[in-house]
């Protein structure tokens, strides 16, 4: 008998084990407990789950509020920091500017001031701000002009990269 990739054993007893595996994120584990130490945090969840009318716009789910679908935070959470780091520094982040990193941040959070958080992370980043300082260093040349020989035509490709300061043809 020969095997092969589709060969399986014949064992028919009747005993098999069943596994499920789900992750644990500790990292919402560290979040739950931070929020549970906040005392607005305790008191806007007691009051939305007394009260579930007077806040349309908050949900509680796993212990979390959510506020329109997004987890709610403290406005002196220490995971603010945590998440700036994440979605602006990290190679995920990609240093990609205010707006872009405001934005991926409200997709998932939402906070009282985040919008001024944000930009003074941003404005105080030390890679952000030599890539604008490069940037702002940059000298722009006077357009190329073309030779023109009458029956022939004539191509210049040219490419320029922005973070440096000269042109390759």
């Amino acid at each position: 008998m020969v095997a092969d990739a589709l060969s399986h054993p014949t064992d028919t007893s009747p005993s098999h084990f069943f596994i499920l595996s789900m992750p644990r994120f500790l990292f919402l584990d560290k979040l739950r407990q931070s929020l549970q130490d906040s005392l607005e945090f305790v008191s806007l969840l007691a009051n939305v789950r007394s009260n579930p009318i007077s806040f349309p716009h908050h949900n509680i789910h796993n212990d979390l509020l959510l506020y329109d679908g997004k987890i709610w935070l403290n406005q002196n959470n220490p995971f603010i920091p945590l998440l700036l780091e994440e979605y602006h520094t990290t190679s995920l982040g990609g240093h990609m500017g205010l707006s872009k990193t405001l934005t991926r941040i409200q997709g998932k959070c939402f906070w009282k001031g985040m919008r001024s958080i944000v930009h003074t992370f941003v404005s105080q980043c030390s890679t952000c701000q030599q890539t604008m300082k490069l940037r702002n260093q940059l000298v722009y040349y006077s357009p190329l002009h073309f030779l023109m020989t009458p029956g022939k035509i004539s191509f210049l490709i040219s490419s320029r990269d922005y973070l440096l300061p000269w042109v390759i043809l």
